[in-house]
């Protein structure tokens, strides 16, 4: 692989926040730190190579302009290196070095100076610039005249006309219509195919979608997630879905404050760790207010383990504890003083309260392991006060850890001591080489599933028959305490498959015109009031293209248990060549009352892409249908009349 174009590693970038005036002055003159420091960006890598298309996602606040303007030599990183190798254009707002005073094409003409442009270079560069914006005589007059989307198109013909090998982009397709959009979008997969480099910012995962190729994925500062654009920016949406439902949906949002003391079997996973998690004291697992935690520490047996703060890879062999940081109410890296600590907030979509991941130890006893854990916490208020859990996966139950002590350190800093016995799902007395059910070998899970009595195995390869025994007994506990956790969260209706088909027979591909049914097969595992199932389909550019909810014609099913089938009939079909993607929502009973809907049971989001080949030598657009035509004639006085359907047969 060649050498990347632009390079970040290790890259923080914080900022210094002071309580009040008085204590910089007291910090430049006597020493001490008085501020707290925000971490905007924290630890930081990435690389972006020659032709690659890179979108950064994330929420209000994740740092994505942070991470742009680093780039482009905007600010200096806190700590790290940043290396770029090639001629950066950046267009960071829609107003890069306006006078709004001046014209348009006098704008042009000073932004390409400041831009290093070679004065010959810079007539042949406006023709390009004005035919790009098709900004019409505007282009003369005062930049103060323009509409916000009228500056967004000068603003990237400018940035985009210098040819440069980086260019990074931020937010500024949002301001343009869809013209525009479609516009800048091909200049830039142009630029990309000619080998330049691409980074873009933007809330449109649309956008990014049909622009960019990899994506990463910015939270709190740090890189959650990155890869291919569609998996990252599927993920993203889900996780968004999942907040607005909690948010916005009365339904859901009643259903998920029922489940938050309940077990997840994301919490269980495979068994490997030891599942603890702060939260307040009180029924009620959700935070209510900020907290920073620092030092936090777990003894299980004679195992010591300090649990970082920063981001810990838990599957590697010299890492025993890790902060379960993506899933639950760690929020970002903080500095309080001087002191690295990690904040825990309000935060929705996501399991309530810090989970915390620790290692088994090597050596364990069927009769529990003695654990005492113990964190420093400083607290917004005093009015919530915080408490350990662990999770049971016998009784697949959150057990609380006694508090033993409450210790006040000073400067607001207190240090809670938490103490119990946590039970494994498997012993050490069969075999010291048994660790973890995590080791289990995938035959022997998959026998623990089908009710298999023993697992094959080959001597000397897992050990004793015992071990083997006591591995498919852990392996069954697992799977057991899933089942169960699954049911216990089971949504009362859940959508089983999602299927195109045409001629009677399952495909992804139809010819324009040609009928075909998008098949919804459904599990309702309890009766409710009624459930209808919503369709929307977008095409691959991100146009919204139809809607309509299996209710609106009277099919809303009701007080059902069992199994059912929706199907939406197209026939005809309307929709012109292209590629698109279907999903579907089972929610509560369609109303013209209930739109959006109060509750979704469950969503298919992604599962279903078809195309829509042409049928005709010349696509007919995004309608694709034929409509009756009638035609009049009023000819003049002395003309002869025309029969036009004698003439047509």
């Amino acid at each position: 692989m060649s050498e990347p174009v632009v390079s970040v590693e290790g890259v923080s970038m914080g900022y210094r926040l002071y309580a009040k005036p008085a204590d910089m002055l007291r910090e430049a003159l006597f020493g001490g730190v008085r501020h707290d420091t925000f971490w905007a960006l924290r630890d930081v890598s990435l690389n972006v190579y020659e032709g690659q298309r890179l979108g950064i996602i994330g929420h209000n606040g994740a740092g994505k302009s942070t991470l742009l303007q680093l780039i482009a030599g905007n600010l200096q990183p806190t700590t790290g290196h940043i290396a770029v190798n090639g001629r950066i254009s950046s267009l960071l707002s829609l107003v890069p070095s306006w006078n709004p005073d001046e014209t348009g094409l006098e704008n042009i003409k000073f932004n390409l100076l400041i831009q290093g442009v070679d004065p010959r270079e810079i007539p042949e560069k406006i023709d390009d610039i004005v035919d790009f914006t098709d900004l019409g005589p505007f282009i003369y007059q005062p930049l103060k005249t323009y509409s916000t989307g009228m500056s967004a198109r000068l603003a990237f013909a400018i940035a985009t006309a210098i040819d440069p090998e980086i260019l990074i982009l931020d937010e500024v397709l949002g301001a343009g219509d869809g013209y525009f959009a479609g516009r800048a979008a091909r200049r830039m997969q142009t630029m990309c195919d000619r080998g330049k480099a691409l980074l873009f910012v933007s809330h449109a995962t649309a956008a990014v979608r049909m622009i960019c190729d990899t994506c990463i994925w910015l939270e709190n500062g740090q890189v959650r997630l990155r890869g291919p654009v569609e998996t990252v920016v599927r993920q993203y949406e889900e996780d968004i879905l999942r907040q607005q439902d909690e948010t916005l949906r009365e339904g859901n949002r009643c259903r998920l404050q029922a489940q938050h003391r309940l077990v997840t079997p994301d919490d269980i996973g495979d068994g490997a760790m030891l599942r603890l998690r702060i939260r307040p004291e009180g029924e009620d697992p959700r935070i209510t207010q900020t907290h920073y935690l620092r030092r936090l520490s777990i003894q299980i047996g004679d195992d010591d383990i300090e649990v970082p703060l920063e981001i810990a890879d838990i599957r590697r062999n010299e890492v025993r504890g890790a902060l379960d940081l993506y899933s639950c109410e760690w929020g970002r890296i903080f500095d309080r003083q001087g002191t690295v600590c990690r904040a825990l907030l309000p935060r929705t979509g996501v399991r309530k309260g810090g989970h915390i991941l620790a290692k088994w130890p090597a050596q364990r006893g069927n009769t529990g392991a003695p654990i005492e854990a113990s964190f420093e916490v400083w607290s917004e208020s005093a009015r919530e006060t915080l408490a350990m859990d662990y999770l049971d996966i016998r009784t697949v139950d959150w057990q609380r850890l006694e508090t033993i002590g409450s210790e006040h350190l000073g400067n607001g800093w207190t240090r809670i001591h938490a103490r119990g016995v946590v039970q494994s799902v498997v012993g050490d007395a069969a075999s010291p080489e048994i660790e973890t059910a995590a080791i289990l070998p995938a035959a022997i899970r998959r026998a623990a599933r089908d009710g298999v009595a023993e697992a094959p195995s080959t001597p000397g390869e897992h050990g004793s028959e015992t071990a083997d025994a006591t591995r498919s007994a852990a392996a069954q506990a697992i799977d057991s305490a899933i089942a169960k956790a699954t049911r216990l969260l089971r949504s009362p209706v859940t959508i089983e498959s999602v299927t195109l088909e045409a001629d009677g027979e399952a495909t992804l591909s139809v010819r324009e015109l040609q009928a075909f049914v998008i098949r919804a097969s459904l599990i309702h595992h309890e009766p409710t009031p009624g459930v209808s199932v919503n369709i929307n389909i977008i095409r691959s550019d991100g146009a919204y293209v139809f809607y309509q909810p299996s209710g609106l014609e009277g099919r809303n099913i009701v007080d059902f248990e069992g199994r059912s089938e929706i199907r939406f009939h197209f026939d005809p079909n309307p929709f012109g060549a292209g590629e698109y993607e279907a999903n579907l929502f089972a929610v509560n009973a369609f109303s013209w009352d209930n739109i959006p809907p109060s509750e979704i049971y469950d969503r298919s989001i992604g599962k279903l892409l078809f195309r829509v080949h042409l049928a005709r030598p010349i696509p007919f657009g995004l309608v694709n249908l034929v409509v009756p035509v009638s035609v009049q004639l009023h000819p003049a006085e002395d003309a002869v009349p025309v029969d036009l359907s004698s003439a047509a047969g």
